[in-house]
C-alpha cells in the first residue's frame, strides 16, 4: 500500500481545513497508487457528493460497495444521493435499509430512520 494511506490522511485533513480541492486531488493521489484502496475512494465519493459532483461521488461510491458490500458510510452516502439528486426514491431505500442492516447502531441510525420514514413512495 505505500504511501496511499498518507495520502488519504492528508485528504481528510485538507477536508477538515475547508480545502476541498486539495483534499480531492490527496485522495486521488491515493487512489493513484492503490486503486484498490477503498477508504480514499469512500472519503473521494463523499467529498465529490458534498461538492454537488453527483454522478462522479455514486461512482466513487458504487466501486467502494463493490469491493466491501457491507461498508455502511458507502451506503449512507449512496441513500442520500438517490433521495436527492440523483432521484431514485428506490435506491434511496435500498441503500439506506443496507445502512441500517450493516449499522444499526451507528450514530446516523436514527436520521437515517427518519430520512426513510419522510421519503415518499
Amino acid at each position: 500500500r505505500g504511501a496511499a494511506p498518507a495520502w488519504n490522511n492528508l485528504g481528510i485533513a485538507r477536508d477538515e481545513q475547508g480545502d476541498a480541492a486539495g483534499a480531492e486531488d490527496a485522495y486521488r493521489r491515493a487512489l493513484a497508487l492503490d486503486p484498490g484502496y477503498w477508504q480514499a475512494r469512500l472519503n473521494l465519493g463523499i467529498a465529490l457528493a458534498r461538492a454537488g459532483r453527483a454522478g462522479e461521488a455514486r461512482e466513487a461510491l458504487d466501486a467502494v460497495v463493490a469491493a466491501v458490500p457491507a461498508q455502511p458510510d458507502a451506503h449512507r452516502e449512496l441513500g442520500a444521493l438517490y433521495a436527492g439528486p440523483l432521484a431514485d426514491r428506490a435506491k434511496a431505500r435500498l441503500h439506506w435499509n443496507a445502512f441500517l442492516r450493516h449499522a444499526s447502531g451507528h450514530s446516523e441510525a436514527a436520521a437515517v430512520r427518519r430520512r426513510l420514514a419522510e421519503l415518499p413512495p
